[in-house]
């Protein structure tokens, strides 16, 4: 063996065993059907995710509910410990307040991590795993509605189940100085364009 591949694969090794196990993805375009498959990186996978929500916002303490379509850009990343999810851009229609939900603050991204630990080791697709839902937390989500805004952290979750989505469901407070009322909310995002199995 040449010497230049033997310190090559010394590299690789050393960087392997640094970075730890890395995530791997597989994601199939939902159009044309062709397999893409790699190992997730700092750069992530961008997509947009959307589905159906429902969404309920106390307004002078009448509960007011409405089920949403929300439309999120979505990226999907592994930062060497841990996968990364971020969600921005948030786009809601749907009757109601439902078109007039937007982000309080459009230029943060809602932002939650799930450390290597708590991703099932399994072997490449179609081999079953990483199914169960993965809880995280989202934070740095927020709302602003007809009748308020909310801020804070959100419950959510990861599966693969289905194409891979990802589950919100809690309640964020009001923030200070505007009308009382929690903003409640629960419901799944799936990919417009692929169907997704990540696994570690």
């Amino acid at each position: 063996m040449k010497r230049n591949n033997v310190i090559a694969i010394a590299l690789f090794s050393q960087i392997a065993f640094a970075h730890g196990a890395p995530i791997m993805y597989e994601r199939t375009d939902l159009v044309t059907s062709a397999v893409e498959q790699g190992v997730l990186d700092i750069d992530g996978l961008s997509d947009t995710f959307s589905g159906t929500i429902a969404f309920q916002k106390q307004c002078i303490s009448i509960p007011v509910n409405f089920t949403c379509e929300f439309s999120l850009s979505t990226r999907i990343s592994d930062n060497g410990t841990e996968m990364a999810i971020k969600l921005s851009d948030l786009a809601s229609s749907g009757p109601g307040w439902c078109s007039g939900i937007t982000a309080f603050n459009p230029s943060i991204p809602w932002s939650g991590q799930i450390p290597y630990s708590e991703l099932p080791t399994r072997n490449p697709p179609p081999a079953v795993g990483l199914y169960d839902s993965i809880p995280f937390s989202l934070y740095d989500v927020s709302f602003m509605t007809s009748c308020g805004s909310c801020a804070g952290t959100l419950g959510a979750s990861y599966t693969n189940a289905g194409g891979g989505a990802i589950n919100l469901s809690g309640s964020l407070p009001s923030l200070p100085g505007q009308p009382v009322g929690n903003c409640n909310l629960s419901g799944s995002l799936k990919s417009d364009s692929f169907a997704y199995e990540l696994w570690h």
